[in-house]
C-alpha cells in the first residue's frame, strides 16, 4: 500500500476535506466523482443549447467542483489511480470543450473558442505520446490547474453577463479566457501538465 505524499495535499484539499468531503462515504472513489462529471456536463450542454443559462450556470458550476472534489478524494484518502489521472483531465476538457462550443462562440468569438479546445486538444496529445507519462498516468502541475480554474472564472463571468448583460463582464470575461489560453500554452510547453 502506497504512503500519502502529504507534500502533494493542498490548502484547498485539506479544506474540502474539513468540509464537503465529511459527507462522502469511503466507498465512493474519486473515479466515480469524475464519471459524475462526464454524466452532468452533456446536461450542462443541454441546459446552454436550451438557453436556460441561471440553471445551466448552476450545474456548470457543480459540474467543475467535481474536479476538486475527486482531486481531494484522491490525494487525502489515498485514492490515487493510474486510470483516475487519465479520465480526469479528459473529463475536465470535455466539459470545458462544451461550453466553448455553445456559448464562447456565440458571445465573444470563434478564435477564443478554437484556441481553448485545439490547445486543450495537443495538451492531451502530447501527454498520451509521452511514453514515460503513459506510464505513470499524466500528473497536473500547476500550470494546468491555474488554466483549468482561469477556464472555470472565465466562463462562469461570461455566465453572468449574459444573466445580467451588463458590457463590463462580457470585457472581464474576454481577459480571463485570454489569461487562461497563456497559462494553457505554458501547460503545454511542460509536456507533464494536463
Amino acid at each position: 500500500m502506497r504512503k500519502i505524499d502529504y507534500n502533494k495535499i493542498t490548502k484547498i484539499d485539506r479544506l474540502l476535506e474539513k468540509t464537503l468531503l465529511r459527507f462522502i462515504p469511503y466507498s465512493v472513489t474519486p473515479n466515480q466523482v469524475t464519471y459524475l462529471r462526464f454524466i452532468l456536463t452533456p446536461i450542462v450542454g443541454w441546459l446552454f443549447y436550451k438557453e436556460i443559462y441561471d440553471w445551466g450556470l448552476i450545474l456548470f458550476l457543480l459540474t467543475m467542483l467535481t474536479d476538486a472534489i475527486d482531486g481531494a478524494m484522491a490525494r487525502t484518502r489515498d485514492q490515487i489511480t493510474d486510470w483516475g489521472k487519465i479520465i480526469d483531465p479528459l473529463a475536465d476538457k470535455l466539459a470545458v470543450g462544451t461550453v466553448a462550443v455553445l456559448l464562447i462562440i456565440r458571445f465573444l468569438n470563434v478564435q477564443i473558442a478554437g484556441l481553448i479546445i485545439i490547445i486543450d486538444i495537443l495538451i492531451m496529445l502530447v501527454g498520451g505520446y509521452n511514453k514515460y507519462i503513459l506510464k505513470r498516468g499524466i500528473q497536473a502541475e500547476i500550470f494546468g490547474k491555474m488554466k483549468l480554474i482561469t477556464q472555470v472564472v472565465g466562463i462562469a463571468v461570461l455566465l453572468l453577463y449574459i444573466l445580467l448583460s451588463w458590457g463590463w463582464l462580457l470585457v472581464l470575461a474576454k481577459y480571463i479566457l485570454y489569461l487562461a489560453i497563456g497559462l494553457a500554452v505554458i501547460s503545454l510547453s511542460r509536456p507533464h501538465s494536463i
